[in-house]
């Protein structure tokens, strides 16, 4: 089965070399490598112009530097431009195993499937980054999902349900997008024997920026009352915490030490610093969700 990968890119002269190179070697090699730059202003493109004269005999590598992209346009210009009717889409920064795309390939010729994917692995070096991982990716809704930094997907998709929407702030087009899919019957398949590493943010500050993008994203993709119902309802039980607490400090340490037992229980997560980290994701997409009530108005709201 014959596939191109596309990817897009911004100021990415410290990792894009070594992307390239983790593509070079998968055992199945893309017909074509499509990067969509985003108005780079290091020497990102001069990097990718030098791998793609070096390795012309053994895979086509095609830049498209279009001036300023978004995420969600760099992939849309990246896929309409390939001759492949199966496309895999993937992000700079994150290590695809050399048998990846092979195994999701094999996926989707056993399955008949129209996207495929595989699970998302963090790492990271730092405690920070473990923190994160401990936090983030050990239930399956959160690292054995459909997303744009490891997927196979046929072109046919896109004619049936439209592409990335490209009217996001920061982020969100690949959650939208997939759920969209699911919500028309496409026919999508976790290959459990397939897995990449994402790199998780690198600090508490990238973390931050990170939440903040995501929770402005799920203000344009949600439906405005069930976000407002939601935020309202965490703010009460904080306020009904806070004052139990006041008027029952014995009985309330006790209770929160036992709801905390049975989180960590229930959620899986490990050790105390990473519950804090969920606990203060949480706290923060409040917070967010507050700041930026904004992009509850229609005009940013995601129209299909």
């Amino acid at each position: 089965m014959k596939y191109a990968i596309v990817t897009t890119t911004y100021n990415d002269e410290t990792g894009i070399g070594k992307y390239i190179e983790n593509i070079l070697m998968q055992t199945i090699l893309p017909v074509e490598l499509i990067i969509a730059d985003g108005g780079s202003k290091d020497n990102t493109c001069k990097i990718i112009n030098k791998y793609s004269k070096e390795f012309a005999d053994k895979i086509q590598i095609k830049l498209y530097a279009a001036g300023r992209l978004n995420i969600a346009e760099g992939f849309n210009l990246a896929i309409k431009s390939s001759s492949e009717e199966i496309i895999g889409i993937t992000g700079v920064g994150n290590h695809y195993p050399n048998d990846y795309f092979e195994k999701l390939l094999a996926g989707m010729k056993k399955n008949g499937c129209e996207v495929c994917y595989g699970t998302i692995r963090g790492e990271g070096l730092n405690k920070f980054q473990k923190v994160y991982r401990q936090a983030f990716l050990i239930r399956d809704a959160q690292c054995k999902i459909p997303c744009n930094r490891g997927v196979l997907i046929k072109k046919s998709v896109f004619q049936k349900i439209g592409f990335f929407y490209e009217s996001f702030i920061y982020a969100g087009e690949d959650a939208e997008f997939f759920e969209l899919a699911q919500r028309s019957g496409i026919n999508m398949k976790y290959i459990d024997n397939a897995e990449f590493v994402w790199e998780t943010p690198k600090n508490f500050k990238e973390y931050v920026k990170q939440t903040k993008n995501y929770t402005i994203a799920k203000l344009q993709m949600k439906e405005t009352k069930k976000i407002v119902l939601n935020t309202i309802t965490k703010i009460l039980i904080i306020i009904l915490g806070i004052l139990f607490i006041c008027f029952k400090p014995f009985i309330s340490l006790l209770l929160l030490f036992l709801c905390g037992c049975l989180f960590l229980v229930h959620s899986k997560i490990k050790g105390i610093s990473s519950m804090m980290l969920y606990l203060n994701y949480k706290v923060l997409t409040i917070i967010y969700t507050i700041r930026y009530a904004e992009y509850l108005k229609k005009k940013y709201k995601v129209i299909r």
